[in-house]
């Protein structure tokens, strides 16, 4: 069986790509543990000046507002809500200069897919994967990233392919036959 099909990464694929990688990765997998263990340090760190703060603002009321609007009590705090609210906004236009500024990244790619070689070629690369260069084969919704480095990828788009029963039978072959 042999599929040939062609197709340009959007910056939305690009995006998508870069956000399923994340998630998959060491730090997405336990990002929130991550956070949490910051606040814990944060807090643990803090503790003995919470105390005495409490103290000191239970004799003296009128200086508490002061302690807490300090730079070294509210800039750690506020730090940690804004990585946590902020952290795919910010990644966003990161990936978006990337996107921009990899030539290979918004070229045309050309499959070929078989049961022993996956050929992509475009107007600057010619490359040929076979099942022992493949690193990981990782399926979304929408998309195969077949990784041949721990980070570098070959991202096939649903829209790559003319109809979704052809996409469905393209990922049943490349789980039958590329089983990473």
């Amino acid at each position: 069986m042999e599929f040939v099909f062609n197709g340009k990464l959007t910056l939305e694929d690009f995006i998508q790509f870069n956000e399923t990688h994340l998630k998959k990765s060491f730090f997405g997998k336990y990002k929130y543990l991550f956070y949490l263990l910051l606040i814990v340090i944060f807090i643990y760190s803090s503790f003995f000046e919470i105390k005495e703060i409490i103290n000191f603002a239970s004799v003296h009321p009128e200086i508490l507002l002061k302690i807490f609007l300090q730079p070294s009590v509210i800039f750690p705090i506020l730090g940690i809500v804004l990585l946590i609210i902020f952290s795919k906004k910010i990644m966003k236009p990161i990936y978006k200069k990337y996107y921009n500024s990899n030539k290979i990244m918004t070229e045309i790619k050309y499959f070929n897919i078989t049961e022993d070689i996956i050929n992509i070629k475009s107007d600057s690369e010619d490359y040929k994967l076979t099942k022992d260069k493949i690193y990981k084969i990782l399926y979304d919704d929408d998309s195969i990233y077949i990784y041949f480095t721990i980070n570098g990828a070959h991202i096939i788009k649903k829209h790559f392919i003319n109809n979704n029963s052809d996409y469905d039978e393209l990922v049943k072959f490349m789980k039958e036959k590329y089983f990473k």
